[in-house]
Order: structure tokens, then C-alpha cells, then sequence
């Protein structure tokens, strides 16, 4: 295969994906509202004590427009990214393989006893 066939195959797999992406934002936006938090599921275990990841992108926490990216596991929140707009937060978590859509797992599992929520100390 030429490196001109894997740049198309590349570009349009990149393409399925936005387009995904734009899809599941207006059916989510549509039964929930425009601000309302999207949580989606990785699609593959990564190691045997977390059984699942999961982000949620909601409206960022900075105020500013855009949305942020933020990862959990059944143990708690673990990191965050910001971005411009909601879609490409979307396309990035679909790209790295959050595909499950599970609009009840963050609230189950910040009920569990396993998950903690960091408290911020500002001085």
C-alpha cells in the first residue's frame, strides 16, 4: 500500500469520526440540553484493577469558553484537558477510543465508596 492510500484511509477515518462526533453532540445536546455533560466509556480494559475509564466533557471550570475533557476511573478524576469548542472534545475522546456512550456512569460510580473527589485548598 502507497503513503499516498494510508493518507486517504488516515483522512477518511478522520472524517467517520468528526462526523461521529457531530452526531452524538446534537443527540446529546438535543435530549439534554446544551451544557449538559457527555460521559463516554474507553472500549478496551487498560489494566486489571480499573476495570473501566471513563471521561466527561463538560463546560469548562475556568470560565472561559470551550469545553474540558476530564478522565475517571471507578477511583476517582485523574486528569483534564481544556479545548475550544465541545466538538473537538468529543472527536478527541472518540478518537482515543471512548466509544460507549454512558450518559449514568460518572454519577454511579461518584456514589460508590471507592471514588474519591479531590478537595482544592486554596490559600
Amino acid at each position: 500500500m502507497t503513503a499516498t492510500r494510508l493518507d486517504k484511509l488516515a483522512d477518511d477515518y478522520r472524517a467517520r469520526v468528526e462526523h461521529d462526533a457531530e452526531e452524538l453532540l446534537a443527540q446529546h445536546r438535543a435530549a439534554h440540553g446544551p451544557d449538559a455533560p457527555i460521559v463516554l466509556v474507553h472500549d478496551q480494559l487498560h489494566i486489571e484493577r480499573c476495570p473501566w475509564r471513563g471521561v466527561v466533557i463538560h463546560p469548562r471550570t475556568d470560565g472561559k469558553p470551550g469545553a474540558q475533557y476530564t478522565d475517571f476511573n471507578p477511583v476517582g478524576f485523574w486528569g483534564h484537558d481544556y479545548y475550544s469548542t465541545w466538538i473537538k472534545a468529543v472527536t478527541d475522546a472518540l478518537w482515543q477510543g471512548f466509544t460507549r456512550y454512558d450518559p449514568d456512569l460518572l454519577e454511579t460510580a461518584i456514589h460508590s465508596s471507592e471514588f474519591t473527589i479531590p478537595r482544592v485548598h486554596r490559600s
